[in-house]
């Protein structure tokens, strides 16, 4: 009985960002990256309408994009409104010359119907399915896709004639007030239960944390804080995803955010293609025997030089965990129609 009240809890205080309607919090974006100094805002003339399916199902993904953003596109445009409106609620009819972003499952979900009415009503139509797989063919040269990862971008370049966008998929941004310590090597697996390789659990020197991963709006820092205050070091290599599912490095950017460095996994293309061919420490498969070898070289060179490399390559990184730049790209996208 407490699990099922626990459970229906976390599902309210996951939905009350959306059961708010309007987004309200004005919060001046802060550049962590250092590289933001010369963005500008930029004027958005329209106000804009997140649309998401009902449900609650990996909501996480759907609030750490725009809605994450919300505070900081309103603190450069006070006068325009952001909501969140249900796909199955009747008020997406009522939405007229407007920005419309279609959120993951709305993107997956929504009728032929639906997406005629609401170009007839004047909006503009962004789709926003993160990692979501879904129809090209639905969407016409007027919707503009909006890719969260670079694979995905390429993708949706060869595959579609619509407009194509880039707004890299970015972790938790309350991140910026963690830092993972360096004191000591440790190596951590933060994730769901469910998705971790059964042979990982026996993996020497590594622990495995589940965390949802989820955005909080009413917590100052993430519930799993704490813990990745623990972990110098963050594996990320997970199970096999569906060919046209394009998952972005966002257990990447968590330890990108907190100062810790990565595993990753040869087979993972969008990691190797934001740390590079030379970072030190790829596995070259994702079996326990690999995963392994790699750790156990990590722990050999903790804080030499391999690792300082390592930690130079994610600073790179730092931009797509910057909310400044994260807004800045939201708004240029709306900007430019």
């Amino acid at each position: 009985m407490n699990y099922i009240l626990k459970s229906k809890n976390r599902i309210i205080t996951e939905f009350d960002q959306f059961r708010s309607i309007k987004f309200t919090t004005v919060n001046k974006p802060e550049c962590i990256c250092g590289q933001c100094t010369s963005l500008k805002p930029l004027s958005i003339n329209r106000n804009i309408s997140v649309i998401y399916s009902k449900g609650t199902k990996n909501l996480a993904s759907i609030q750490m994009r725009l809605p994450q953003s919300a505070k900081h596109l309103l603190f450069h445009n006070p006068n325009i409104k952001m909501t969140a409106v249900c796909l199955q609620s009747s008020e997406i009819y009522q939405i007229k010359n407007q920005h419309v972003v279609l959120s993951k499952f709305a993107a997956v979900n929504i009728t032929n119907y639906d997406l005629t009415i609401l170009s007839k009503n004047g909006n503009s139509v962004f789709v926003d399915s993160i990692d979501g797989e879904i129809d090209l063919k639905k969407f016409q040269k007027d919707h503009i896709l909006i890719a969260s990862s670079h694979r995905q971008f390429e993708y949706f370049k060869n595959e579609s004639k619509s407009k194509v966008e880039l707004v890299y998929h970015a972790s938790d941004l309350r991140l910026k007030t963690v830092k993972a310590q360096n004191n000591y090597f440790s190596l951590g697996y933060f994730g769901s239960l469910s998705r971790i390789p059964k042979e990982f659990s026996s993996i020497d020197n590594l622990s495995i944390i589940k965390t949802p991963l989820s955005f909080e709006p009413k917590l100052k820092t993430p519930r799993f804080s704490n813990e990745l205050k623990d972990y110098s070091a963050h594996l990320v290599v997970g199970t096999r995803v569906p060919k046209l599912v394009f998952k972005p490095f966002t257990k990447g950017l968590i330890a990108t955010n907190v100062g810790a460095v990565t595993l990753i996994s040869g087979d993972d293309a969008e990691a190797l293609l934001l740390l590079g061919s030379n970072y030190p420490y790829v596995t070259t498969s994702s079996k326990k025997k690999s995963i392994l070898e790699v750790a156990n070289y990590m722990k050999d060179t903790f804080l030499d030089r391999e690792w300082k490399i390592a930690q130079s390559f994610h600073k790179k990184l730092m931009p797509l965990c910057c909310e400044q730049n994260i807004a800045f790209n939201w708004e240029r996208i709306f900007f430019e129609i």
